[in-house]
């Protein structure tokens, strides 16, 4: 047989070997996560980031590019994610499935991907595929896998490990020209999916580390290269985090850390990598919402992350200093918390101390130096074979589970509130709004007043309590509810609109009028804040001014029947003699 020969017969085995890798990975990750297809859309910011979003219910038409291109996507500028909600609208409508469907397919196409890029970097084709496994079947993928309002996670992630994969080329050559533009491109398509990937370039750099071995950690000479080639791709990180930073204050997110001290913001990043750690390794209490820490925080905790993060790094680095040693799993470690920084709580935003879902990109480089480490230490292919089935087999099963409770908000929100002992504000809240849709009124308002209890800061239940007090006629409770709140929440137009109702019902409707027109004032897209007004003013007797709120009513929403009723009314009141 001659070389050329030899060369194509090789090349076809490593098509044919790749091709069903990523049929393996593709079925594994459908048995695990594919229950997600008959899942609902959730309270928990599904509702918000697609079905109740005007900006995403057009589908791809001009509206809907529109407002991708130009606006924050919930606090987000990202054009790329919000471009597959479009697509889901136009093709799917508002049914879950096809959405569910979408995101499955992101994901698998980010394990394939990594898969490719790990063969690429080490050409060990059976580690990869042990470590492409673990990630994409790993408990903490459910979250990213099975929630719509999550698939921003799932898209950067897959053009995260389509950079690797570009960037990996011929293992062990320095990358051209063209391929550091390719991963350049592929990298804004990242950042456009999810700003947080700005990390990139320092991932890419640990892989000069280990696998590639461009650069040796105890001779900063050779760092020279490896960095100045990224410098481009670090200059990126610029705008990704203004624009980032900016989403986040559009959505007033940063309210909720800001004002925190950086003692608190780092003592709070310390146990949140420890957790993060724990989870990885222990997947056995994960759930949709970490409350965030205020007043949970003790210097025991903070003392004891420290010591175990302190603890991993000395484990890690002393091999890799070593001649002759492996900077494999200090790679791995120093990618787990790189890529964590951004969403670690230092900069502060967000009511969460952590989330499953942020452990994505974390996972890529850590689990595949944990495995390859695995697999060099033991010298037996079938004990590493049996090893890699077992832990596979023990991710798939337990991923299973933990996908199982995002069938819907009660099943999501039951084992929030199981596995933090009932303190979860987001899980009380969210099961409020699961018992109201279904009838169960005096268990949402019981759950709507502990979300309130415990998160006395958060809006959203305050609004949800004093709208499910209105509905229930027991409105002076809704305006005690709402009276000592009004002043800190002047701006929030759901929170004014919400007093202004219960003022109205009580037959106050002079009292109820300013605050009913700040809501339509602070929310001029807000067909609900439009019809509230309305109405005050139609019962003060401002037909004209009312008549001009419900026309507005039926711009945003034409299907709104009390607005065109109210107009109506109003017409016949105007021709009726001695008007």
């Amino acid at each position: 047989m001659s070389l050329s020969e030899d060369t194509e017969t090789g090349g076809r085995l490593s098509l044919l070997r790749d091709g069903a890798a990523a049929a393996l990975l593709c079925a594994a990750v459908l048995a695990v996560f594919g229950q997600a297809v008959f899942f609902d859309f959730l309270a928990m910011d599904d509702l918000a980031v697609v079905v109740e979003n005007p900006g995403v219910r057009p589908g791809l038409s001009e509206e809907g590019l529109r407002f991708a291109l130009t606006q924050y996507h919930f606090g987000i500028w990202m054009p790329v994610t919000t471009l597959t909600h479009l697509l889901d609208v136009s093709l799917f409508g508002m049914r879950p499935a096809g959405h569910h469907a979408h995101s499955l397919l992101w994901h698998i196409g980010a394990a394939v991907l990594w898969y490719l890029a790990l063969v690429r970097l080490t050409g060990r084709p059976g580690a990869a595929l042990a470590a492409a496994l673990l990630f994409a079947l790993h408990p903490m993928r459910a979250e990213a896998a099975a929630w719509v309002a999550s698939r921003k996670e799932v898209v950067a992630g897959c053009w995260f490990a389509a950079a690797v994969f570009v960037y990996a080329g011929q293992r062990g050559g320095r990358p051209s020209a063209a391929r550091l533009s390719a991963v350049f491109c592929v990298m804004v398509l990242a950042l456009l999916s999810k700003p947080t990937t700005l990390v990139l370039p320092f991932a890419l750099l640990l892989l000069d580390a280990w696998p590639l071995g461009r650069l040796d950690l105890r001779r900063p000479a050779t760092w020279i290269r490896p960095v100045a080639e990224k410098l481009p791709l670090f200059a990126l990180c610029a705008p990704a985090v203004w624009l980032g930073r900016a989403g986040q204050d559009s959505l007033n997110a940063l309210s909720w850390t800001g004002d925190l001290p950086l003692s608190f913001r780092a003592g709070n990043a310390l146990v949140s990598y420890a957790r993060y750690l724990g989870h990885t390794f222990w997947p056995v209490r994960l759930m949709g919402h970490y409350p965030e820490l205020r007043g949970a925080l003790t210097p025991g905790m903070v003392a004891g992350a420290a010591v175990l993060l302190v603890a991993v790094t000395a484990a890690v680095l002393a091999p890799a200093l070593r001649r002759g040693g492996r900077p494999r799993l200090l790679a791995g470690w120093l990618w787990f918390l790189g890529t964590l920084l951004p969403v670690i709580g230092l900069a502060g935003f967000g009511n969460a101390a952590m989330a499953d879902r942020w452990a994505y990109t974390a996972h890529l480089g850590l689990l595949a130096a944990l495995v390859f480490a695995v697999a060099g230490a033991l010298k037996s292919p079938r004990a590493r074979a049996a090893l890699a089935a077992a832990l596979v087999a023990a991710a798939a099963g337990l991923g299973a589970w933990q996908t199982a409770y995002w069938r819907n908000d009660e099943t999501l929100c039951r084992r929030m509130l199981e596995v933090s002992g009932g303190e979860n504000a987001m899980g009380r809240g969210n099961l409020g709004l699961a018992l109201w849709r279904r009838g169960d009124h005096a268990g949402a308002l019981e759950q709507y007043r502990e979300a309130v209890r415990l998160q006395p800061g958060n809006p959203a239940w305050l609004v949800n309590l004093a709208a499910a007090l209105i509905q229930t006629e027991r409105f002076s409770e809704a305006e005690s509810v709402l009276a000592p709140q009004i002043r800190a929440f002047a701006r929030n137009p759901r929170v004014r609109m919400q007093y202004g109702r219960a003022l109205y019902e009580q037959d106050r409707c002079r009292e109820a009028l300013p605050h009913l027109a700040a809501a339509a004032a602070l929310a001029p897209e807000d067909s609900v804040c439009a019809v509230n007004h309305g109405l005050c003013l139609m019962v003060l007797g401002d037909l004209e001014r009312a008549a001009a709120e419900f026309q507005r009513t039926l711009a945003l929403d034409p299907g709104s029947a009390l607005a065109r009723q109210c107009l109506e009314d109003i017409r016949r009141a105007q021709e009726a003699p001695g008007n």
